[in-house]
C-alpha cells in the first residue's frame, strides 16, 4: 500500500472515529439542561410546531333537563422559526501532511485527532453559552471607547477567552473590524480588559462583541425568553402575547425552600407549568447550599445523565433537580420543565464534506487545508411563560 493511501486511510478512520465520539459527547456533557431536553429531527430548514394553551372550552354544569354546554375547541400557540447554522473548521497545515507521508499517517492522525478534540473542547463551550445564556443575538461585551488600541475594555468577560475571533460592531449591528483575542484580564465585579491581536477603534461605548459572523444568528437560548430588549419568542410578540412572559423576582439576596416552593407554585397554578429542574449560576448556587448548611438541613444529591451532579429538592408530587450552569448569570437561579423544550435539528454534527472523508479542502491562498464539521439546529420552548427567574440570589 502507498503512503498516500496509508495517509488517507489514516485519515478516515480518525475522521469518523472522532466524529462518533464528538456526537455521543455533545449529547451527554455540554450542561445538565441541554442533556435533559427532547432532540427530534425536523425534515426542513424551517419549522413549526405547536402548544396547547389553556383549557377545552366544552365543561360546564346544567340543570336537569336544561341546555348542555356547548362546545369550545383547544386553543393553541404556534412556534416558528428555521434551523441555525453552526460551523466548526479544523485545519491542518501542508507541512503536517507532507510530514504523515514518511510516517506511514500516524503523524497527520495525531495530528488531526489533537485538532479535533480542541475543536469539541471549544464548540462545547460556545454552543453551552448559547443553549443557557444565549439570546439569538450572539452579543457577548459591550466595549468602551477606545482610541486606536489593542486593549479594549468590556463591560462584562464572562463570554470572552483567549484564542477566540471576535467581530466588534458599532451600535447599529454595522462591523468595525475582526480580532483575535490575544490576552484577557479579569475583574472581579465581572467588567474585564481584552487584548487583541492588532489596533482597533471601537468607536463608542455602545459598540458590542460578537464571535465573528455570529450577529443575530446563534441559537434562540434561554435568555431569549427573559431579556426585555428581545421583544417577540419564535414568532410571538411578548406585549401582545402575556401567555409567553416568564415571571422574574427579586430574591432579594434571600434563597430560601420557601422562595422556591413559592416559584413553583406560581408556574404550575398559573402558567401550566411543571418545574423539574432549577439551574443556578455560580454564586446563586453558592448561596443556596450555604442556606442549607445555616439551617442545618440534609442535602440530598443525584447523578444527572451525563454526570452531572444535583441537589434533590422535593416539591409536592415531585424531585426537582437543583444544578449549576456554568453560564447562567452567577446570582440568578432559572426554573424550567425540560419536558418543555426540544432541539430541532435538521442535521447532527457532521462533515460538510460527506462525500470523500479521506479528503480535507485546501483553502486558496494558504498553506493549509481545512474539514469543517456542521450541524444545523434551534431550540424550542413551548411554555416559555411556565419559566422563571430569580435574581440577586
Amino acid at each position: 500500500m502507498s503512503t498516500l493511501q496509508t495517509t488517507a486511510n489514516a485519515l478516515a478512520t480518525i475522521k469518523q472515529a472522532y466524529l462518533d465520539a464528538w456526537k455521543n459527547q455533545f449529547i451527554m456533557s455540554v450542561s445538565p439542561f441541554y442533556s435533559a431536553i427532547r432532540k427530534e429531527i425536523t425534515p426542513s430548514i424551517s419549522f413549526k410546531t405547536v402548544a396547547k394553551v389553556g383549557q377545552v372550552g366544552g365543561f360546564g354544569a346544567a340543570s336537569e333537563g336544561g341546555a348542555m354546554p356547548a362546545a369550545g375547541p383547544q386553543r393553541y400557540m404556534n412556534f416558528s422559526g428555521s434551523v441555525k447554522n453552526l460551523f466548526v473548521p479544523i485545519r491542518i497545515t501542508d507541512k503536517a501532511i507532507e510530514a504523515s507521508k514518511k510516517s506511514s499517517g500516524s503523524y497527520f492522525a495525531n495530528l488531526l485527532g489533537a485538532e479535533i478534540e480542541g475543536a469539541f473542547e471549544t464548540a462545547k463551550i460556545n454552543f453551552s453559552r448559547m443553549v443557557v445564556a444565549g439570546n439569538g443575538t450572539g452579543r457577548l461585551a459591550t466595549t468602551n471607547d477606545n482610541d486606536d488600541s489593542t486593549t479594549i475594555e468590556v463591560d462584562k468577560h464572562r463570554f470572552l477567552d483567549a484564542g477566540m475571533t471576535i467581530d466588534v460592531l458599532n451600535a447599529s449591528g454595522v462591523l468595525i473590524g475582526t480580532r483575535r483575542i490575544v490576552g484577557i484580564s479579569r475583574n472581579d465585579d465581572g467588567t474585564g480588559t481584552i487584548v487583541v491581536d492588532s489596533k482597533i477603534d471601537t468607536g463608542a461605548d455602545t459598540s458590542f462583541i460578537t464571535i465573528q459572523g455570529s450577529l443575530n444568528n446563534e441559537i434562540t437560548g434561554l435568555e431569549a425568553i427573559f431579556d426585555d430588549n428581545v421583544t417577540s419568542y419564535m414568532g410571538n410578540v411578548k406585549a401582545s402575547t402575556p401567555a409567553i412572559v416568564p415571571t422574574v423576582v427579586d430574591a432579594e439576596k434571600n434563597v430560601t425552600n420557601s422562595l422556591i416552593r413559592e416559584m413553583i407554585a406560581q408556574s404550575d397554578d398559573y402558567h401550566n407549568g411543571r418545574t423539574n429542574m432549577i439551574l443556578c449560576g455560580s454564586k446563586a448556587f453558592r448561596a443556596y447550599t450555604d442556606f442549607l448548611d445555616d439551617m442545618k438541613l440534609t442535602v440530598q444529591t443525584d447523578t444527572l445523565q451525563g454526570g452531572f451532579a444535583a441537589v434533590k429538592f422535593l416539591y409536592e408530587d415531585r424531585i426537582v433537580k437543583i444544578v449549576r450552569e456554568k453560564f447562567v448569570t452567577p446570582d440568578e437561579m432559572i426554573g424550567v420543565n425540560t419536558e418543555d423544550f426540544v432541539e430541532l435539528y435538521l442535521s447532527d454534527w457532521d462533515y460538510m464534506n460527506q462525500e470523500d472523508s479521506t479528503k480535507l479542502s485546501h483553502v486558496a491562498g494558504t498553506d493549509y487545508y481545512e474539514t469543517v464539521i456542521r450541524k444545523y439546529t434551534e431550540i424550542v420552548c413551548k411554555r416559555p411563560g411556565a419559566c422563571w427567574k430569580l435574581t440577586n440570589c
